[in-house]
């Protein structure tokens, strides 16, 4: 038996002992005072041995992104066939607080056997502090929906992020010359194409932020395990200093507009990697409106 639950029943002893002086005071018969306190003693431990261990995901549990989690457990005076919610966490600093990071399952979900599979997104950050938590529904045998169970820690591993060369941050690259834009090339199998695609981050004083717009697409695709494009820089590129580039598979914004790129990007650029800034000399003034 758990911990929890001897607590439990210690509380629901001095809760039965507090009842019993109670009913001292009125006018019951013995007997009568056995039978009520027998069934709200087993009521109370009934539900106090009512328990969800898990199996899976555990300490031991190291899972990628776009994978399939596993969740599975064994339970004990719990009807996991009413229904689950379903969450996955993060566990604070303070090892208590819990972070909702994203609802699973929200309907009901019935385990099949104590086991379920999730595909987990590609855009979760990697971590060893995640926890799952389930809740059963109404009818799975614990009283007034309070219950819940939180898994052990165990790890996500974020998507791997590309290692892009050049440019770098001490780049200076003048218009009307050819650079090397290098990237690791064994990132990607054979077959393998890359967009690129120069963007620019400026300060915009309407939103009193920093926004993020593309500039001009590099190329539409370029063999990826190449693993360097040559670029000749356009002779119209304004100077500045706040340049970069988005490599990866996709096929880019398209019709993105300014607007939805205030705080980053559009998700069809959720397989694209930025390089750090760098800066271009320039040839025509392009005035940008804020």
């Amino acid at each position: 038996m758990e911990v929890n639950h001897i607590i439990i029943i210690i509380i629901f002893y001095f809760i039965f002992m507090y009842l019993y002086k109670i009913s001292l005071f009125i006018q019951f018969h013995i007997a009568e005072r056995i039978y009520i306190f027998f069934f709200v003693f087993i009521f109370f431990f009934y539900f106090s041995l009512a328990s969800l261990h898990f199996i899976s995901p555990n300490e031991y549990t190291v899972v990628a992104t776009s994978q399939p989690l596993i969740i599975s457990f064994t339970a004990n005076y719990v009807n996991n066939s009413v229904g689950m919610d379903i969450y996955l966490k993060q566990l604070e600093s303070d090892n208590v607080t819990l972070t909702n990071v994203m609802t699973l399952s929200n309907d009901n979900t019935v385990f099949a056997e104590n086991s379920l599979s999730f595909i987990l997104p590609s855009n979760l950050l990697g971590s060893d502090n995640y926890v799952i938590e389930i809740v059963p529904k109404v009818g799975s045998g614990m009283p007034f929906e309070l219950a819940h169970f939180v898994s052990s820690n165990f790890t996500i591993e974020g998507p791997a992020v590309l290692g892009i060369a050049t440019p770098d941050s001490s780049s200076i690259w003048d218009v009307r010359k050819q650079y090397t834009i290098e990237w690791d090339q064994e990132f990607f199998s054979s077959g393998a194409s890359l967009r690129i695609e120069l963007w620019r981050s400026y300060f915009n004083t309407t939103l009193s932020q920093f926004v993020n717009t593309s500039v001009t697409t590099v190329t539409s695709s370029v063999d990826a395990t190449s693993g360097f494009y040559d670029w000749t820089i356009p002779y119209d590129i304004p100077s500045g200093n706040m340049y970069f580039l988005l490599i990866g598979q996709g096929d880019g914004s398209g019709n993105t507009t300014e607007a939805n790129l205030a705080h980053g990007w559009g998700p069809e650029y959720m397989n694209f990697t930025m390089s750090t800034f760098f800066t271009i000399n320039g040839g025509k003034c392009h005035l940008i409106h804020t």
